[in-house]
């Protein structure tokens, strides 16, 4: 739907360009890369064997690092993970290492999934887990093996974030991956016999948060294929869209 956008406002952002395009640029481009329109993931690609040869990203605009970085190592493979990783663990400024964070979260590779998670439980600095949980949880290669991760290694998890504010923060991280009522009633009932009183409030939103997506789903799924089936038949789909 909003791939003729990309053709129409390109890929550069001239100096002096009104904020509301900018993000709106940066929307499009992030959507379409995402969904795989070949053309624009090749695009990404060529910016970031730039970025490889010369160690700069000037040639990409700021807003658009963080999706080439995602991309690239979404359609990438270990090559390109390993990259973001090397990033993260040396980084030229805080949002260039968030950048680097996402996109290794970003991986299709079932490998690298793992190594993901084996990253998170020894190789990432306390404050920084929560982000990692973020990432993941918003991978949809991953999906419930967030929960499941997160039940499996949970002692090891609290004791690193125990005496900290983020415990709530990584309750709410993980909710991104939740989608069903199995999905809430297996989240509530793994912390039947834990204390909580210190994410209590966090838990009961996030269970309510759970439903309500799940309660949307069932009503309203239906609905949405069949407006893009009738979308689809009366608009003409751009070709060299990936699927997932």
């Amino acid at each position: 739907m909003v791939a003729p956008l990309v053709r129409k406002m390109g890929y550069e952002y001239p100096l002096g360009e009104q904020p509301d395009r900018v993000q709106l640029c940066t929307t499009v481009i992030t959507t379409v890369a995402s969904s795989g329109l070949t053309k624009t993931v090749r695009k990404l690609q060529e910016w970031f064997e730039i970025y490889l040869n010369t160690g700069s990203a000037s040639h990409i605009p700021p807003d658009l690092i963080d999706p080439t970085f995602k991309v690239v190592t979404e359609y990438g493979g270990r090559r390109e993970w390993e990259e973001m990783k090397k990033v993260f663990n040396n980084p030229s400024d805080p949002s260039t290492q968030t950048s680097a964070l996402y996109a290794m979260c970003n991986t299709r590779d079932t490998v690298l999934i793992e190594e993901n998670f084996d990253f998170i439980l020894n190789s990432v600095p306390n404050h920084m887990i929560i982000y990692f949980f973020f990432g993941v949880a918003t991978n949809d290669k991953i999906g419930k093996k967030v929960l499941s991760f997160l039940k499996k290694n949970y002692n090891q998890i609290f004791k690193k974030l125990d005496g900290t504010f983020l415990l709530s923060p990584l309750l709410h991280a993980i909710s991104g991956a939740l989608k069903t009522f199995q999905d809430a009633q297996e989240l509530e009932d793994f912390f039947k016999d834990k204390d909580t009183s210190k994410i209590n409030q966090s838990l009961f939103q996030v269970l309510d948060l759970v439903h309500a997506r799940a309660s949307w789903s069932e009503r309203s799924n239906d609905d949405v294929k069949n407006w893009l089936k009738e979308w689809r038949k009366n608009n003409v789909v751009e070709k060299g869209v990936e699927s997932k």
